[in-house]
């Protein structure tokens, strides 16, 4: 089943219809996997949710300067963002790693909390497409999945736990862990 135009540009990243989407009925105009997120009753499903409704709330603030550039990885960076919460977020959790600030080479790139590229790919192994904010810093572009750059803190929180755990299911079956949005003067 296709899904509905407007739905796949807010899968796909495109923020210019997210608002207009989210307060409308979506009702039959879902396919089954966009459906089952906002209408799911998993634990990943109820957060994407959460997510989606206080991005709304957030888009509403304003700042002057000196901040100039606003990245929200939710919006541009959805895609792998969802294939991350679906995969790892999950039942029976009972520890909740919170960050504030996602950096320039982690999340902001990913959409992965503390979204080091490297082992966002080969240990988490998260996939999907990262599209761009609607203004990018000169010196801080996104590149998403095909970023050399690395994010010191994000290396050293997946190192740690890569070496402590050895596979993601015996770290996933007990944390998960959620950062905020990122904004760059």
């Amino acid at each position: 089943m296709q899904s509905h135009p407007d739905v796949e540009r807010l899968e796909n990243g495109d923020v210019s219809q997210r608002d207009h989407l989210l307060g409308e009925d979506l009702t039959g105009l879902l396919d089954p996997v966009a459906d089952q997120l906002l209408n799911g009753s998993t634990v990943a499903s109820r957060f994407l949710r959460a997510e989606l409704e206080l991005n709304t709330q957030l888009r509403m603030l304003s700042f002057g300067k000196p901040v100039r550039y606003m990245y929200n990885p939710l919006e541009y960076a959805w895609d792998t963002h969802r294939c991350y919460v679906e995969k790892y977020c999950r039942e029976g959790q009972n520890v909740l790693f919170l960050g504030m600030n996602p950096g320039p080479f982690g999340m902001a790139q990913t959409g992965v909390p503390f979204g080091e590229v490297k082992a966002v790919r080969s240990w988490l192994k998260i996939t999907g497409a990262v599209g761009r904010p609607a203004e990018e810093h000169p010196k801080r572009r996104i590149l998403g999945l095909d970023c050399t750059q690395s994010e010191v803190s994000g290396a050293r929180f997946w190192g740690f736990f890569q070496e402590l755990c050895g596979e993601t299911h015996n770290f996933f079956r007990h944390i998960k862990h959620f950062t905020t949005n990122e904004q760059i003067e």
